[in-house]
């Protein structure tokens, strides 16, 4: 099927991994999945109902944040093949091969979660859409919109470290 988004999901989730043992990090689920979770139970409990202009907001920031994650992976793909276009030497020390996976690794990881933050942008953006035209202020709408806000912005920071780290290494 040509709109299957599952790989987009799974890959995302294969980044969520302790760095030293490759196992699952709770810790990562946690504070991607849970804190977004409490917050969203918070406001439902709450009974929290945003304005209508609050999910225009919302669509115009997710609109917006599609556009820039997109570029970015433009850009990490630009990186990824200067790396792979550049003559490589005759024989690679251990030290190189091991910062070339990293790199590697580092990209692939990058690509996945801009993927995913960039679906979860569209889903959010979708919620707030149908929110903002049916002009129904559920409480159920306003606490999906903060879980996805909350996700979203969690699961930002993780790629900007990442991006920090990988665009970092390049420069050196």
């Amino acid at each position: 099927m040509k709109i299957n988004i599952w790989f987009i999901v799974s890959d995302h989730f294969a980044t969520l991994r302790n760095a030293k043992d490759d196992s699952v990090s709770y810790s990562d689920l946690l504070v991607f999945w849970g804190l977004p979770g409490l917050c969203a139970a918070l406001a439902y409990a709450e009974k929290l109902k945003f304005s209508d202009e609050i999910f225009s907001l919302a669509v115009t920031f997710f609109g917006i944040f599609i556009a820039l994650l997109l570029n970015m992976q433009v850009a990490v793909v630009g990186i990824s093949q200067a790396r792979r276009s550049q003559p490589c030497s005759v024989e690679k020390t251990e030290d190189e091969v091991e910062q070339d996976e990293l790199r590697k690794k580092l990209t692939s990881e990058l690509n996945a979660s801009l993927s995913y933050l960039t679906l979860i942008s569209t889903v959010a953006l979708v919620v707030s859409f149908c929110a903002f035209v049916s002009k129904l202020n559920q409480v159920s709408l306003t606490t999906a919109t903060i879980f996805f806000y909350t996700h979203f912005v969690l699961t930002l920071l993780m790629v900007l470290k990442r991006s920090q780290i990988l665009f970092k290494k390049e420069l050196a």
